[in-house]
């Protein structure tokens, strides 16, 4: 059989996690607070390649949890990447980094 018949699964590749933990100092109301991380969001999923959704404190206004993902067959591209990520989060001005870790699967 040709190799271009051969299944393509089972090839090894890295999972990254980003877990961001956000403070959002004097948000008033749960509308403000998710305005401010749609434009958080939004400019972190163009600059990177990354999947990105609110996964944590999602009825509290002053806090969110974020969680960003990515995939590749190089580790270390995985951790460039969500590393990239983490620091563009840190450079917005609505939101206050309060930390971030790095899972890899």
């Amino acid at each position: 059989m040709d190799d271009f018949l051969q299944p393509s699964i089972g090839h090894p590749f890295t999972v990254g996690i980003l877990h961001l933990d956000l403070h959002l100092p004097e948000c008033r109301s749960l509308k403000e607070k998710r305005g401010r991380l749609a434009r958080v969001m939004s400019h972190v999923r163009k600059k990177h390649a990354v999947v990105i959704a609110e996964v944590g404190d999602q009825d509290v206004w002053g806090r969110a949890g974020l969680a960003a993902t990515t995939l590749s067959t190089d580790r270390n591209l995985v951790m460039q990447i969500l590393e990239a990520a983490a620091d563009t989060v840190a450079s917005q001005p609505d939101v206050e980094l309060l930390r971030h870790e790095i899972e890899l699967i």
